[in-house]
């Protein structure tokens, strides 16, 4: 995971908005607002659904797990920097 902490944009799906902005704030360029997370009902069904699997441990891969609280980590770190 070294190599992924090295990576210049870092985004976590639950925070989408944010992680437009700091991938503006970290390669430039003007933010649309077509850009930011507007949630279709379908879209949110469907996630829900995904979620629900999750907990219930229908899917379960230790991996994920660690490299999402990773890259969330990281992510945290950044938006910090990015709006001192």
């Amino acid at each position: 995971m070294f190599h992924f902490a090295n990576a210049s944009i870092i985004g976590v799906y639950d925070r989408w908005n944010e992680s437009v902005a700091l991938l503006h704030h970290t390669i430039g360029g003007k933010m649309f607002l077509d850009e930011l997370r507007v949630p279709l009902t379908q879209s949110k069904k469907e996630e829900q659904k995904v979620y629900a699997a999750l907990q219930e441990g229908h899917i379960d891969d230790p991996y994920d797990k660690e490299l999402y609280a990773f890259a969330q980590s990281l992510f945290e770190e950044r938006w910090k920097q990015a709006n001192k």
